[in-house]
């Protein structure tokens, strides 16, 4: 992909150059009635090539962004990697403590940093969780975490999953059980998550499986409208 990158941009130079001198040439040989119009001509032109290298480039540096973006998401469904990012709870009730702890770690991931691995239940632990369950905001690991009401219906939850692909510690108070809704296959309307309940955590598997599925009958759509609250990063 460099190798392309660099072609585009060279001969975006050598059509700019090519251009300008050939302006330049005419420049010096026109009548002096012409020659006003031909500078002007040829300012413009310039600006107008100039401002289509920027604009390409800012293209390739998009693509370069969100292609990197989309490669560092793989790994969240990657089953061999999913020791990485997705664990259980140590306790009970602390299913949404450990959901936070999730989310936090897939943001570390994505966001490059080098620590990103140590950031699991302890260290978030350490800084949300009271003997009245996970703190409503808190910082942890250079993140500001809070609760926010969630609309239980597919289109709110995707809309979310849109903005944090970290993924959200999604809680259904009536269960009650949080789990980490991570993604949303549009292709097969199925929403993924990571549920830290001991005996099915440690993978993403479909939001219908998840403890909170089996209480409401294994049916997404009721897992998704008993959701009515999230922790999230607040951006």
């Amino acid at each position: 992909m460099s190798r392309s990158i660099s072609r585009a941009h060279a001969a975006l130079a050598v059509l700019l150059a090519s251009t300008l001198l050939a302006l330049a040439t005419l420049l010096c040989t026109a009548p002096a009635a012409q020659a006003d119009e031909i500078s002007a001509l040829s300012q413009k032109i310039a600006s107008s090539l100039v401002g289509e290298s920027e604009t390409l480039s800012q293209r390739i540096s998009t693509a370069l962004t969100d292609g990197i973006a989309s490669a560092k998401r793989e790994a969240f469904v990657d089953e061999s990697r999913a020791g990485d990012f997705y664990f259980a709870q140590n306790g009970s009730g602390r299913c949404t403590i450990t959901s936070v702890a999730m989310m936090v770690r897939r943001a570390a991931y994505l966001d490059d940093n080098p620590d990103w691995a140590s950031i699991g239940r302890s260290s978030v632990s350490a800084d949300g969780w009271t003997s009245a369950g996970v703190k409503w905001s808190f910082e942890t690991s250079g993140y500001e975490i809070g609760i926010i009401d969630v609309d239980g219906t597919t289109e709110s939850l995707r809309d979310l999953l849109e903005e944090h692909p970290e993924g959200i510690a999604a809680y259904d108070p009536n269960v009650p059980h949080a789990v980490l809704l991570t993604d949303y296959d549009e292709e097969s309307g199925t929403f993924y998550c990571a549920d830290p309940a001991n005996y099915k955590a440690g993978s993403r598997i479909p939001l219908a499986d998840s403890w909170n599925g089996e209480c409401r009958g294994g049916s997404q759509s009721a897992v998704v409208s008993g959701i009515s609250r999230a922790w999230i990063i607040r951006k």
